[in-house]
């Protein structure tokens, strides 16, 4: 039961008041061990969030999501880590029981509008480890089309983005009925800075890495306060906000090299440095974006790597260690081998071929006119990241936002480390074939292709096809042995994620209460991929996007 359309008009969102200066919720280390595509659905996925005996850590699923569990009226609920929107919203199985329902409606849409999340602006007590709201705004769900995020046990999104207006739909809403001087609707951690004035308004990132799906390594979620392992951070370049007064988290890329080689950067958008091009930087982000032009120019430095201009991919060396690095404050970045690529397989006359693919997708125009490309999880977990909202001047204003990066990648130990991981991975699957040859293998007959792909980047998911010959089906044969099967151990690890609403899977309307269920997936890049929606992710009536998720497919 819920109180509805209770008047709000002058209310005040009142904080408990705190002791609390900071806050750093560790990763828990686990192992998995998906070995096998198969009978994983009966596992308990949400022990796999989180820390089984800490319920304030933050979990890590397969490299692609990053969780943690807040209590909103009372109820514990599992929310993914969103530094690219700002607003809470939460759709556990079976609601939050009583709240104060403000008889708001709000849809928060995703990707290119048709599918998101809907239902009214509540105000109920939340707690998020030491911090206790008595009164936070938040959306209450009850109507879903985003693909499998309840169904492995995610059942909301904690926003760590910008508390403003343009950056917050519940704020926005809550203002255009009350007037803007209706201050109850700020975000969660608005409320958190706001409730303890001595923290630092910044909050600091430390990313978990499974290598190759074997082993969650670590990492930490801070409010306030700096890993004490990565506190050199504070010394790292402030990157400013770009554009100044950006509702996201973006900055300017000021290059990337490929073995030392720069490659050629141009923005599209008005206004931009030589250069240089303004990319966002974001957890809710499982993969990488960059132009057409820079992801082609990246992968053709790859030595023996070979382009497939059908599915518009590129096969790569698996054992490749490409020396990437991304510039920032003019420092150098370097980026693991492990998340320049994916690893499969291609079964021809019954032998298990092993290859690997690009992980970093090709667009243009990913964020219209705000930014050009999205360096996510895939890049985050290369560097301990703040976002810091300004520093705080004795007269209590604030200084524009800014980011510092650390770098956390030894380019020669991540090499190895690559190398001995995925010479073992090809030993398990099957040979490899130098690319060139495989690819001419791959056009010389009909094929099928099943396997496993790490959570590197984009997602491909498994067919097949056994065109008979001059049926006019080739194209189809060709699409089919790239693609890649993701069944119940990438359920598991929600991989279904990732893409930022340009893929899509295949689970329609609101979510279920029970256990989350396995499911096939059929989203392939064909040779239009680069020709889909911007950056998905939820917008308002103005069409502002901030968090990449995906629609269901019935």
């Amino acid at each position: 039961m819920r109180h509805p359309n209770l008047l709000f008009l002058g209310l005040v969102l009142a904080v408990q008041s705190s002791s609390v200066s900071s806050l750093k919720l560790p990763f828990i280390q686990r192992n998995t061990h998906p070995k096998t595509l198969i009978g994983v659905s009966n596992t308990k996925l949400g022990s796999l969030l989180a820390g089984d005996n800490d319920p304030d850590a933050v979990g890590n699923i397969g490299n692609v999501r990053y969780t943690t569990n807040i209590t909103i009226n009372g109820k514990e609920v599992y929310v993914a880590l969103d530094t690219g929107s700002t607003d809470l919203w939460v759709i556990p199985p079976g609601g939050i029981g009583e709240f104060n329902d403000t008889g708001i409606p709000l849809y928060l849409r995703y990707g290119d509008g048709t599918y998101g999340v809907k239902g009214t602006i509540g105000v109920a007590p939340f707690e998020f480890g030491p911090y206790k709201i008595e009164k936070q705004a938040f959306l209450n769900a009850n109507e879903s089309t985003i693909g499998l995020m309840t169904d492995i046990g995610i059942n909301g999104l904690f926003g760590l983005g910008f508390d403003n207006p343009r950056a917050s739909p519940i704020k926005s809403a809550i203002q255009k009925k009350y007037g803007p001087s209706a201050t109850w609707g700020a975000s969660v951690l608005q409320n958190i800075f706001n409730q303890n004035t001595s923290t630092p308004n910044f909050i600091a990132v430390d990313l978990a890495r499974t290598e190759d799906l074997e082993a969650t390594a670590g990492g930490s979620f801070n409010i306030g306060e700096y890993d004490e392992e990565y506190a050199s951070v504070a010394n790292a370049p402030k990157l400013s906000q770009f554009p100044k007064n950006a509702t996201r988290w973006t900055t300017l890329l000021e290059g990337i090299h490929v073995d030392g080689a720069p490659l050629k950067i141009e923005s599209a958008i008005k206004g931009v440095p030589k250069d240089r091009a303004i990319t966002l930087f974001d957890t809710g982000a499982p993969g990488t974006i960059l132009p057409k032009k820079v992801k082609q120019e990246l992968y053709s430095k790859f030595k023996d790597a070979v382009y497939d201009d059908v599915t518009h991919l590129w096969i790569v060396p698996c054992t490749a260690t490409p020396n990437v690095e991304v510039i920032l404050g003019n420092q150098k970045f370097p980026i693991h081998p492990l998340d320049l690529s994916e690893m499969t397989y291609a079964k021809i006359g019954g032998v298990n071929y092993t290859l690997c693919v690009d992980s970093i997708r090709g667009e243009d125009g990913v964020g219209r006119d705000e930014f050009e490309a999205v360096l996510g999880d895939s890049f985050l977990r290369n560097v301990y990241t703040v976002y810091d909202f300004g520093d705080r001047g004795a007269d209590g204003s604030l200084s524009s936002p800014y980011m510092q990066f650390l770098s956390q990648v030894d380019p020669a130990k991540a090499a190895a480390q690559h190398v001995a991981l995925r010479t073992k991975a090809i030993a398990e699957r099957g040979p490899e074939l130098p690319p060139k040859e495989l690819l001419a293998l791959l056009n010389g007959g009909a094929t099928s292709t099943t396997g496993a792909a790490a959570p590197t980047g984009s997602v491909k998911t498994s067919v097949n096809l056994a065109p008979t010959e001059d049926d006019g089906t080739s194209d189809v044969a060709r699409y089919a042995w790239i693609v890649i099967g993701l069944l119940a151990a990438n359920l598991l690890v929600g991989l279904v994620l990732v893409a930022l609403g340009v893929l899509s899977c295949v689970r329609r309307g609101t979510p279920k209460e029970g256990k989350p269920k396995a499911a096939h997936y059929v989203p392939v890049r064909f040779k239009d991929e680069d020709a889909g929606p911007a950056v998905g992710g939820y917008r308002d009536a103005e069409g502002s996007y901030d968090a990449p998720y995906q629609k269901s497919l019935s």
